[in-house]
């Protein structure tokens, strides 16, 4: 028994905004500049993008321009939505939804309003917000705004469980992608996850593959290793090419150890000692499972015994195999209670 790692997309914020039209007053322009600061400055210095946004707050109330105040209010909610403050986000955007604006602003009030309901963890009205988000931007002419929205309802489904209807979501958003390959990489990894579950191996190895070659790119060493778990899965499963299935594995667990992401690791040992296993290469199988024991818990802990019973049967050494058999029935029945 293998495990398939499943790690589902962030949900976005939206902070900023791509505005052609701009005022030729100085002020219109500081605007615009303090607003490009405090974009900047978000994942950096979250004071200092609140500073700027504030002060893009500020100048747009004095020349009373609502393009530039919706943009300031979108900009600072996105500030408080990462800061939980919840409360006041809603009431700048609800602001935002009193005035008479173009679709892309609307549309990204919605989406901001959409992201509050997700960390509020009220998943179905997170839904419905993006849902309406989406309606909206796609009569806008920035399809580029479109990818954090499809991309969240995607991730929305995903997590409920409704993969047949997260699918067409990350499909749209994925052609959105090419201006950032950070969300690309995302979308990419979330979509070879849905096809596995849906047993498109095809389609799962396509974009696993460029998912694969995006994370290198990039240097995102954490998802290449979920990456590289999945893909050594996907070999010893279905593709039933056992040493490409240890080879991945091998580069997981490697990449997970430089990580220090040490409360993974058991599940990629599991993996690689399945993988010896279908190769009938049972001591080695037994070494990785071993391995994958310490700090082993539910499930996991269930499949590594029944890898060993079928590692030691490989071996007709059956009193172990009774012994890990009993253990996998003892640990079976504890779940079933504790559920």
């Amino acid at each position: 028994m293998k495990i398939f790692y499943r790690i589902l997309i962030s949900v976005f914020v939206i902070n900023s905004l791509n505005l052609n039209a701009q005022s030729d007053t100085d002020n219109s322009l500081e605007i615009e500049k303090s607003l490009s600061l405090s974009k900047t400055y978000l994942h950096k210095n979250i004071d200092s993008s609140l500073y700027y946004s504030d002060k893009a707050l500020k100048l747009s109330k004095s020349i009373n321009n609502d393009s530039l105040l919706a943009k300031s209010h979108l900009q600072k909610s996105s500030i408080l939505i990462f800061k939980k403050g919840f409360s006041e986000a809603d009431s700048l955007l609800q602001n935002n939804l009193t005035r008479v604006l173009p679709n892309h602003i609307k549309g990204q009030t919605w989406h901001n309003l959409g992201t509050i309901q997700y960390y509020k963890q009220d998943f179905e009205k997170a839904l419905n917000l993006y849902l309406k988000a989406a309606k909206i931007l796609e009569n806008s002419n920035n399809p580029k705004l479109l990818v954090n929205t499809y991309a969240n309802i995607g991730s929305i489904n995903a997590s409920l469980k409704h993969f047949e209807k997260a699918l067409p979501y990350f499909e749209k958003a994925l052609p959105l992608s090419d201006f950032n390959e950070s969300i690309r990489l995302q979308i990419l990894v979330n979509l070879s996850t849905i096809y596995y579950d849906q047993k498109l191996f095809r389609k799962y190895l396509t974009s696993a593959t460029e998912a694969e070659k995006l994370a290198k790119k990039v240097n995102s060493k954490r998802v290449l290793s979920v990456i590289y778990s999945n893909l050594s899965n996907y070999y010893a499963e279905e593709g039933a090419e056992y040493d490409k299935a240890i080879s991945y594995g091998k580069k997981g667990i490697e990449l997970k150890k430089e990580l220090n992401n040490l409360n993974t690791l058991g599940y990629t040992y599991n993996n690689l000692g399945y993988s010896y296993l279908k190769k009938k290469e049972h001591r080695k199988a037994i070494t990785y499972l071993d391995s994958a024991m310490p700090g082993a818990q539910g499930v996991l802990k269930s499949y590594i015994f029944n890898n060993l019973k079928e590692s030691y049967i490989g071996l007709k050494d059956y009193k172990k195999a009774i012994y890990y058999a009993d253990l996998k029935d003892s640990l079976k029945d504890s779940i079933t209670n504790a559920q």
